[in-house]
């Protein structure tokens, strides 16, 4: 098991209307690429158990993250609240994404975008897990065999 942090990279283009859908980049690793589609590698199943930001955005945004395309697991709070020292922090039940499903993460503009790109990032706490172990502190069962 391996607890890495995720960095969600995004840019909202000048001028773009408040309420507006824009597609974030994942970037697992700093030595990686970002990527627009993660795809949970074969034998092993990533968590989300923590979700972030260490300065408030200039434009403030919510996060929608989903699973294999169509399945929206989660609408964040605003990331103004999800300051990584606030001590009101909203907590979030964790996610999970099993081998070979996909996450996706679109982020939308809670007011209109001043006449300047802006481009900012988030993280995410992931733990990466083998399938068949539990993540730290337990919490589920894989496959549960009777004899």
């Amino acid at each position: 098991m391996t607890e890495k942090t995720y960095s969600v990279e995004y840019t909202l283009a000048a001028n773009l209307a408040a309420r507006s859908r824009t597609q974030a980049s994942i970037r697992p690793d700093p030595a990686m690429a970002s990527v627009t589609v993660l795809t949970v590698p074969k034998g092993k199943r990533l968590i989300i158990k923590d979700i972030y930001i260490d300065s408030a955005p200039t434009t403030d945004i919510v996060a929608e993250i989903y699973k294999n395309r169509d399945t929206r697991v989660l609408i964040t709070d605003p990331m103004s609240g999800l300051i990584a020292t606030n001590p009101a922090k909203p907590k979030y039940k964790p996610l999970v994404f099993d081998e070979h499903e996909t996450l996706h993460i679109y982020v939308v503009n809670l007011a209109a975008v001043g006449a300047s790109d802006e481009s900012d990032v988030f993280y995410m706490k992931v733990e990466e897990v083998p399938i068949g172990k539990a993540p730290s502190g337990g919490g589920w069962v894989s496959k549960l065999k009777i004899s």
